[in-house]
């Protein structure tokens, strides 16, 4: 008796450890286009298309996406809890060790998927240089809303991506956003829906029974088209929370004689949070050029009271839409390094834009680190710490910190400048009417020495 308890105790102790040794640890699905198309269990055997990797996981489990161009047939059904990364070189065997910006993985719905993702289960997508090409003109159900990325019943995250030029005939060209779902980090330009569609970037909704609180942060909006909200459309019942995006160069109407040309707001039951963001040279007509919001006395779920809007920039703020000063709005030239704005010319003429800051910024400094139960982001769109100076920034974008021995402005101290201090040393002949030479004479002794070496090394890889 005493033997068999002994052996039940050893073989329950065993199968426990087996449980322990395999729980918490995800299987990772490889897509590769020059993959064997067998387990996906490696970069050698890993599937060539992304919808056989999702149908391959369970729950928890990876799919590490190689660098290339997926064109797709269909629709890419994203039905579990998963993450979605792309952005691999075919090597890697840790995901830390992927960098999407250099390794870009591009989705094209070749104007033949309804939607590029339609995500259904709690899902990440991450790291896609490009979603791009879907064509939401079907007859079916949903089969004409949410071009690029369509998310529903279910709390997705979407981060790190540039979603482009996809179309709706109805809403959310770029992205549909019906519940609440985390967007970061991600680009959404030459979006566009047709003449009665709204939302040419992104569409938030919710419903009496969910209301849609979608988070948006750190995101650049520009150059989308839609009827309403060229840039973000805010439908009843939904509260989204816009967090240091750039909303700039989007157009409402084909001509920008629409409403909203950057943010529509339909107020019935829809208050949003908007803090710390540039909302500038947008398109629209006069009573809604940047952003415009829908109030009628008449409907129940309206009141001023309940909207939430501080700290941002505007271009143009009609009085009666109760944006007071004393919340932290400012009305000034952002001073954009390159801003090219939407012209009559169509959709997409605002999008070689360069939307960083430069030095003279009027809206550095001038963000909050919290408002109305929001925060400020840690870090900006390209991974930079905030605040970099005295204060956060408005924008996606935070303006470096400037440091003395940064002697070419890149905002950053490393070789470059140790060559220009290396150009100059002993020179004897510095002064300011000669730019102390090149930036180098650091304590303007009128010579490059062993001091302003010294100064050099203290500053040594400073903003890498």
């Amino acid at each position: 008796m005493m033997r068999s308890k002994t052996f039940f105790i050893n073989s329950c102790s065993i199968a426990i450890l087996i449980l322990l040794s395999t729980a918490g640890f995800a299987d990772v699905h490889h897509v590769a286009q020059d993959g064997d198309n067998t387990t996906g269990l490696t970069w050698t055997t890993a599937y060539t298309t992304i919808q056989p990797a999702i149908n391959a996981a369970i729950g928890g489990d990876e799919i590490w996406i190689k660098q290339g161009t997926y064109t797709l047939a269909a629709t890419i059904d994203v039905n579990k809890a998963i993450e979605i990364l792309g952005g691999f070189n075919g090597t890697e065997t840790q995901r830390q060790d992927r960098d999407w910006q250099s390794n870009p993985t591009i989705v094209d719905g070749n104007d033949v998927a309804y939607h590029c993702f339609e995500i259904t289960a709690d899902a990440t997508i991450d790291g896609f240089s490009s979603i791009a090409n879907a064509n939401a003109t079907g007859s079916g159900t949903n089969q004409d809303i949410g071009g690029g990325i369509y998310a529903h019943d279910c709390t997705a995250v979407i981060n790190d991506c540039v979603i482009e030029s996809n179309y709706a005939q109805g809403n959310g060209a770029g992205i549909m956003l019906d519940g609440t779902h985390y967007v970061s980090n991600c680009t959404f330009a030459n979006n566009s829906t047709s003449n009665s569609g709204s939302g040419g970037g992104i569409y938030c909704q919710g419903t009496d029974i969910e209301q849609g609180q979608s988070v948006i942060t750190n995101c650049i909006i520009i150059a989308n088209t839609a009827n309403k909200g060229g840039g973000v459309y805010c439908a009843t019942y939904s509260s989204p929370v816009v967090i240091n995006c750039t909303i700039a160069g989007n157009t409402a109407g084909p001509t920008g004689t629409g409403s909203g040309g950057g943010v529509y707001v339909n107020y019935q039951y829809c208050y949003p949070i908007i803090m710390n963001s540039i909302l500038w040279g947008n398109r629209g007509r006069v009573d809604g050029i940047d952003i415009y919001f829908y109030y009628d006395d008449a409907q129940s779920g309206s009141d001023w009271a309940n909207l939430k809007i501080g700290y941002n920039n505007f271009g143009e703020t009609p009085p009666d839409y109760n944006i007071s000063p004393n919340q932290g709005n400012i009305s000034v030239d952002p001073n954009f390094v390159n801003f090219q704005p939407p012209t009559q010319a169509g959709p997409g003429t605002g999008s070689a834009s360069d939307l960083h800051l430069n030095s003279i910024s009027p809206v550095i400094d001038q963000a909050i680190t919290s408002y109305q139960g929001a925060a400020a982001p840690d870090e900006d769109i390209e991974s930079r710490s905030r605040p970099q100076n005295a204060g956060y920034d408005m924008g996606a974008y935070e303006y470096p910190q400037i440091y003395l021995c940064d002697l070419n402005s890149d905002h950053l101290v490393d070789a470059d400048d140790l060559l220009i201090l290396a150009a100059n040393w002993t020179n004897t002949d510095c002064s300011e009417q000669s730019g102390w030479c090149q930036g180098a004479d650091f304590d303007h002794s009128e010579t490059v020495d062993i001091t302003d070496l010294a100064i050099f090394s203290g500053q040594w890889h400073l903003g890498l």
